[in-house]
């Protein structure tokens, strides 16, 4: 299972896959405008993340460093910027283990509330199913 939310529902959906009753069903979250702090405490090692936050509304300093999670999980250093269309930047640490994703975006031109774009829906989908074992 996979958690998400926007704005305070991205700070509970944080500290609700910490929860000791979803330790093995919780395999990731998606933090949608949530502020720059990633999962914290020994959960961050069973987790997938993935954030999002809007250029207009901080950019790139309203998304965690998940450099020390995604480096437990086997991750690249993280890549340059990579545009997927339309300004939806993906601040990407590649490589992971099988079975993990660790990215941030910064959607362009968007503010707190601005809907996301079908191509970062779409790199968020194809990274969950990537996730997915036999």
């Amino acid at each position: 299972m996979w958690v998400g939310g926007h704005s305070w529902g991205s700070m509970f959906a944080k500290n609700f896959v910490c929860d000791p009753m979803l330790q093995d069903k919780a395999r990731g979250v998606i933090g949608m405008s949530g502020g720059p702090t990633g999962v914290r405490g020994n959960c961050a090692a069973r987790l997938s993340q993935i954030h999002t936050n809007g250029e207009l509304e901080g950019g790139e300093a309203g998304v965690p460093d998940q450099t020390a999670a995604a480096s437990a999980h086997g991750c690249s250093a993280r890549l340059p910027p990579n545009d997927i269309g339309n300004g939806q930047i993906v601040y990407e640490w590649p490589d992971c283990d099988p079975g993990w994703v660790h990215f941030n975006v910064v959607m362009g031109a968007h503010e707190h509330i601005t809907p996301i774009d079908p191509p970062v829906v779409e790199y968020i989908v194809d990274a969950i199913k990537s996730t997915e074992q036999p």
